[in-house]
């Protein structure tokens, strides 16, 4: 089944697989006669009997750890725990009820969601951080795309501040959701330095060999898809 739905997610959706694609992946090692067994194929010590997920979209980068704020003035980690919703594409209560509710209760003086959108009604400051607004570019008819941009734009100017990723963007928001300028910060879409991981020369080469790339040879390494919006074609003229 999980083979079968990757062949169909790679016709109907191919920017959400292989290289520079997203996905995510519920699995299942099932135990024998109740004891648990290693399984190491992977690197990572997963034990049979137990079910995991494998998220390959949102993921940090390799330099991160989960005690990377601490000391950190006015910061604290707090791990929320917030049970999911089936029906939230159409009325999305864990947005709209239980992350604020959360938020409260757990004395949050900010509320930074990065995904666009943010709960209509929240007792802290609201920061989204919108990428853009692609989709009204492509599919603005869409039911789906009409919902998203009403709740992206309320987003926006009910926001104490907006992150976004370029000067193109921001111009975006100041002229299609009416959003104010001055509460507009850029944030440019690269990690730090220390963020970033150099694999060894070993690697590299066992790479180049394995693409067939000589040492000498110059290349660019392009992960995303082909749609227009990602200027691919320009980029190779």
């Amino acid at each position: 089944a999980a083979v079968a739905i990757a062949y169909a997610l790679n016709v109907v959706e191919p920017q959400s697989a292989g290289i520079g694609g997203g996905g995510f992946m519920m699995i299942h090692l099932s135990g024998r006669g109740g004891d648990s067994e290693r399984h190491d194929g992977d690197g990572r010590g997963r034990e049979r009997g137990r079910t995991f997920a494998i998220d390959t979209r949102e993921k940090a980068p390799g330099g991160a750890t989960p005690d990377m704020f601490a000391g950190v003035p006015n910061v604290r980690f707090v791990r929320i725990d917030i049970r999911g919703d089936r029906w939230r594409h159409l009325m999305n209560p864990w947005q709209q009820i239980r992350l604020p509710i959360a938020v409260a209760q757990h004395g949050a003086s900010v509320l930074h969601c990065p995904f666009g959108t943010a709960p209509r009604f929240s007792r802290v400051p609201r920061v989204p951080t919108i990428h853009d607004l692609t989709p009204m570019d492509f599919t603005p008819d869409r039911p789906d795309v009409i919902r998203w941009f009403r709740n992206v734009r309320h987003a926006a100017r009910s926001a104490a501040a907006i992150i976004t990723g370029s000067e193109y963007s921001k111009g975006q928001l100041v002229d299609r959701l009416g959003a104010d300028p001055s509460r507009i910060h850029i944030a440019w879409w690269a990690p730090a330095d220390h963020f970033s991981r150099r694999p060894t020369d070993q690697a590299i080469d066992e790479t180049r060999r394995a693409v067939g790339l000589p040492a000498d040879r110059p290349y660019l390494l392009n992960f995303g898809s082909m749609n227009p919006h990602k200027n691919s074609d320009r980029l190779l003229q």
